[in-house]
């Protein structure tokens, strides 16, 4: 069950983080790029598809939503760095807000994971399992240490 959650906080980080960094560029090819090589990796029906579009679509604006706040908070920064004397608790507030963001984008992103998971068959799930199982071994110890040491 252990390694059950920690693959599916896994993928839900790393499918998070192909979604948002995808919302750079105009046409969101990281944020396609996750979807289509999970629904063709899955085999996934089209309803399937559909609810990995519409997971896509909803971090995507929540990521686009968060890029605003974060160009308002440097600007603040940058006002805060500028002062005399740097005002510690508003920096404090500061990341606060910014770990309340955080949190509410892995919240989204989990129970999300966890609708489209219910739609997942077995094979489907062992195919996912299979993939972070190859995904940890090509990146080693950058996302899931082995379990060796």
């Amino acid at each position: 069950m252990k390694n059950t959650l920690l693959v599916l906080t896994a993928l839900t980080l790393v499918f998070a983080a192909g979604m948002i960094n995808g919302c750079r560029h105009e046409r969101h090819p990281g944020a396609e790029f996750v979807v289509d090589y999970l629904a063709e990796s899955l085999d996934a029906n089209d309803a399937q598809r559909r609810q990995m579009e519409q997971i896509k679509s909803e971090l995507l604006a929540k990521g686009k939503a968060m890029r605003a706040a974060h160009l308002a908070v440097a600007n603040e920064f940058k006002t805060l760095l500028a002062a005399d004397e740097l005002d510690q608790e508003r920096l404090k507030q500061i990341v606060a807000e910014h770990r309340s963001r955080m949190d509410e984008l892995a919240d989204l992103a989990i129970g999300r994971l966890a609708e489209f998971h219910r739609t997942l068959s077995p094979e489907q799930k062992a195919k996912l399992i299979d993939k972070m199982e190859k995904f940890r071994k090509m990146h080693r110890s950058r996302w899931i240490p082995d379990s060796e040491g």
